[in-house]
């Protein structure tokens, strides 16, 4: 199984797609009415991701912990990279190993739907529901697609995606794809191209002059962003944490040459993204923070981070990912507001790639 790889940017780009449930309550009177509806509510955080079976095995498990508990969903060497709440129903995509290939599945409250046969190598990165539709994305061999309640949706021979959503009938899926340009009349290059199908339809967010990715996608009301990454130029090997609303760039403040956006997430005239930097010298991992273009860090020390989604609930702010404090373990969790909360054990490696919180 392809454990802890590396899909082009870093720590193991497995950009999945998240579906918020959120049961929002209102009403008009005293504050002691007030009060008491905020005492009622109850938010729940849900972190999709893998720990280790044990201290000294390879073998990776498949699990989400809900408030903190842990819930295994396989029995089998598996990785969970994407979780979705809806009413009372948990989904989680991923991918668990097969006699020959990883196969690409998802989980329903825990039973386990198979998206491929296994014949060749494939993963489920992404899941979001509406109504009773479950959207997947993922790969099949070389082919970027999605499955609509099972049934194979292929985008292009030859991609990779990261992220699924849907709005109505509209079906929104991020990704890149490499493209060969002709930039001058004697020279070509070969880079990646972050883009979005929208219906299937491909939508190009940059020409293939530079290295570019695109990570996650978000839509709020006619408005599309985009997160992921540029080069700065032609043959520079640097990377530029960036968005995109409606096809237009916006370049975020790093700290290393090496930098990408993971997530995003549009509230109002608010816009978060979380990302990471790479320290190419130490081959070291720090996850960061944006919010309106002003970058937080959320580590410190020696510690080892990424940041893989940001979710806002009210005027809270989750972000999930992974944390090793002064060279120990990797535990999965999230910071709340800048605050760490590990979900994990403190003896097993884990990784946290999915965060959904509902407040009902």
């Amino acid at each position: 199984m392809a454990q802890q790889r590396i899909r082009v940017l870093a720590c193991s780009l497995a950009i999945l797609g998240v579906y918020v449930s959120t049961l929002m309550t209102s009403g008009c009177g005293s504050n002691s009415s007030s009060q008491q509806l905020k005492k009622n509510t109850v938010t729940d955080v849900y972190v999709a991701g893998w720990e280790n079976s044990s201290l000294n095995s390879i073998a990776l498990v498949a699990k989400y912990w809900k408030n903190g508990n842990p819930v295994v969903l396989s029995q089998q060497p598996s990785e969970a990279y994407a979780i979705a709440v809806s009413g009372n129903d948990v989904y989680v995509a991923g991918q668990v190993a097969g006699s020959t290939h990883d196969i690409a599945v998802y989980w329903k409250n825990g039973v386990e739907a198979d998206l491929t046969d296994g014949s060749s190598e494939a993963e489920a990165d992404s899941i979001f529901v509406q109504g009773t539709d479950v959207y997947v994305a993922g790969r099949d061999g070389d082919a970027a697609m999605y499955w609509k309640n099972g049934a194979p949706v292929v985008l292009d021979a030859n991609a990779l995606v990261s992220n699924v959503i849907v709005s109505g009938a509209d079906v929104y899926v991020a990704g890149w794809k490499y493209r060969t340009t002709q930039i001058d009349p004697t020279h070509i290059v070969d880079y990646p191209v972050a883009l979005y199908w929208k219906n299937g339809d491909e939508v190009d967010l940059t020409d293939g002059r530079v290295t570019a990715y695109a990570n996650s996608i978000f839509l709020l009301g006619s408005d599309v962003y985009v997160a992921g990454a540029t080069s700065s130029a032609t043959y520079a090997t640097d990377l530029i944490p960036t968005y995109w609303k409606n096809g237009s760039a916006v370049q975020l403040p790093g700290n290393d040459s090496f930098n990408w956006a993971a997530w995003i997430w549009a509230n109002g005239t608010d816009v978060y993204v979380a990302g990471n930097d790479l320290n190419l010298n130490n081959r070291t991992y720090a996850a960061t923070t944006w919010k309106d273009g002003t970058r937080s860090d959320l580590w410190n020390g020696n510690d080892t981070s990424n940041a893989s989604q940001v979710t806002v609930d009210g005027t809270d702010v989750y972000i999930s990912g992974d944390l090793s404090a002064n060279g120990g373990i990797q535990r999965a969790g999230y910071w709340k507001n800048g605050q760490r909360v590990d979900v994990s054990s403190s003896t097993e490696m884990a990784s946290a790639k999915s965060i959904v919180v509902v407040t009902h």
